[in-house]
């Protein structure tokens, strides 16, 4: 295993023998994890106080901004980067409030609940603020 990418050995192993390349089975995760997490957020029964914030935005984002909005959750959507127009216009559409280019921590850290992409490292400095606070 020596001088091999873990990912590659414990999992993408057996789909890149499929001539998957890494990118696509990676980007294929990353959906599979937001769709769980919006599968979790479809199963919890919530009052409308309890606020969830997602972090990181795109079409899977707002897809999971929407569900959140539809169960009951007072949602905050926040992004280091910028929002589409087309998504911003869904959220606006929604009453769902959002930032780009940050993420103010006594925006996030109020929350009931963080969902997370997959795509921001464990090391950022929100995720260990969150992780600090002991977020579900």
């Amino acid at each position: 295993m020596r001088g091999e990418n873990i990912f590659d050995v414990a999992v993408a192993s057996p789909l890149s023998k499929e001539n998957i390349h890494e990118a696509k089975i990676v980007a294929r995760f990353w959906i599979v994890a937001i769709l769980l997490a919006i599968l979790a957020l479809a199963t919890f029964e919530t009052e409308m106080s309890e606020r969830i914030v997602i972090l990181v935005e795109a079409k899977s984002g707002t897809g999971a901004a929407l569900l959140a909005k539809a169960q009951g959750f007072d949602v905050f959507v926040s992004d280091m980067g910028p929002i589409k127009d087309k998504y911003k216009a869904e959220l606006e559409q929604e009453n769902i409030a959002y930032e780009t280019g940050v993420h103010t921590e006594a925006k996030i850290l109020n929350a009931a609940y963080i969902i997370k992409s997959p795509g921001i490292p464990d090391k950022a400095p929100m995720i260990k603020a969150a992780k600090a606070a002991e977020f579900r």
